[in-house]
């Protein structure tokens, strides 16, 4: 990675590419130049084949705070609409993005913290960490499709309308995250899982990703056929074949003994 960014730190370990929210005396706010070096970033990211899974963390302190707000005051009415395009582009390369996501949060996500946590595969939670999209207590609306699809409309609404904050073991009741540990062990954890995805295939991770996404949207037997579809079209692959047939031999050697 040859480029130098000045709000995120990249960093890669063993399949795994970390990207380090770097704005702590601002509690890591999302600055129209923040989520510029992330697209750009991811956008890099997805071509590297050395890059199996990429994890995003805020830090020990807090993971984000959302939208930064001093920005914002400081623009003109005629200047939202510019200022807000490239944003479009930011969530759509989050959301777009093939690879696997471990978000590791610690502290608060709110706002569009909490949305750049959503975007992820799995969350690693701290028992300290804190839910929130407040937006509606200023006047904002939140951006509502990455909650719901994770927690249900209902749910979504009452999260968003309320403007409530959520605890980490409430998050983990209500299938917010995957699993909430001592802030201590949380990287570690989040590591482990973004190595062990590593280590699968790629095109099979691509393919589960694109699908966790497509199927839900999709009537029963839609769903059922394009997934035997995929089947069939991973049985293609030479790499498959072998692994079916090494897992075949394995299994006979302990039948033999």
């Amino acid at each position: 990675m040859t480029k130098q960014y000045k709000n995120i730190i990249y960093e890669y370990s063993d399949g795994v590419g970390i990207v380090t929210l770097n704005r702590q005396r601002e509690m890591n706010a999302l600055s129209k130049s923040l989520c510029q070096e992330l697209s750009h970033l991811m956008e890099i990211v997805k071509d590297d084949d050395a890059v199996k899974t990429l994890l995003i963390t805020g830090g020990s302190e807090v993971f984000s705070a959302g939208i930064d707000i001093e920005e914002l005051v400081k623009l003109a009415p005629h200047q939202y609409q510019d200022h807000f395009e490239p944003i479009i582009d930011y969530y759509l390369d989050l959301y777009d993005f093939p690879k696997p996501m471990v978000a590791a949060v610690m502290g608060i996500a709110m706002g569009g913290g909490f949305n750049l946590a959503l975007s992820c595969d799995f969350i690693i939670a701290s028992d300290t960490s804190i839910f929130a999209h407040p937006e509606v207590k200023f006047g904002l609306n939140p951006i509502f499709d990455p909650l719901w699809r994770r927690v249900g409309i209902a749910r979504a609404k009452e999260i968003t309308m309320t403007g409530e904050p959520i605890g980490a073991h409430e998050a983990e009741r209500m299938g917010l995250v995957n699993r909430v540990l001592p802030a201590e062990e949380v990287m570690e954890a989040a590591m482990t899982l973004a190595k062990n995805i590593a280590g699968k295939s790629p095109k099979v991770l691509s393919m589960i990703k694109r699908v966790s996404d497509l199927v839900p949207r999709l009537d029963r037997r839609s769903a059922i056929e394009h997934e035997v579809e995929l089947s069939a079209l991973l049985l293609s692959y030479e790499e498959t074949r072998t692994k079916l047939s090494e897992a075949l031999e394995k299994l006979k050697s302990k039948k033999r003994k």
